[in-house]
């Protein structure tokens, strides 16, 4: 199967929360090439905006990359907060995810999910660390 399959394959299957076949995949990647890094932080951001946090345990445990970036600038810290999935966030928090990073349009996680009212999640990012006066962008002003 060509690297380009496995991709569509591995984001596919972490967009299902099918974790037995998102392992059977990492387990086919070969090599620590910049192309199968690419694949695990595209499979990293696709689990996250879809809550399965025991998949980004394993993405992270194979190596992908715990703040990659999408083409807004989104990582998979901001992706799981801004859908308000509290467990995502707390494994993603516990691979050490930088917590103030700004997207394109200058909002971080915090300020996502505080706009969007979702309280446990504010919860765990404060708890992180979290500063709402941060950024470009102050939610204080």
């Amino acid at each position: 199967m060509s690297k380009d399959a496995k991709s569509l394959d591995l984001t596919a299957a972490c967009i299902e929360g099918n974790i037995e076949s998102v392992n059977k995949i990492i387990a086919e990647l070969d090599g620590e090439s910049e192309e199968v890094q690419e694949i695990l932080n595209k499979a990293l951001l696709a689990a996250s905006q879809k809550g399965h946090a025991n998949i980004v345990d394993s993405l992270l445990s194979s190596g992908s990359l715990v703040n990659c970036q999408d083409r807004d600038k989104r990582t998979a810290l901001i992706h799981a907060s801004r859908e308000g999935f509290t467990d995502t966030v707390k494994a993603l928090i516990k691979w050490n995810a930088e917590i103030e990073v700004l997207d394109r349009h200058n909002w971080n996680a915090l300020r996502y999910v505080s706009h969007k009212g979702y309280y446990d999640v504010v919860e765990a990012l404060i708890t992180a660390g979290a500063c709402v006066n941060s950024g470009k962008y102050s939610m204080l002003s």
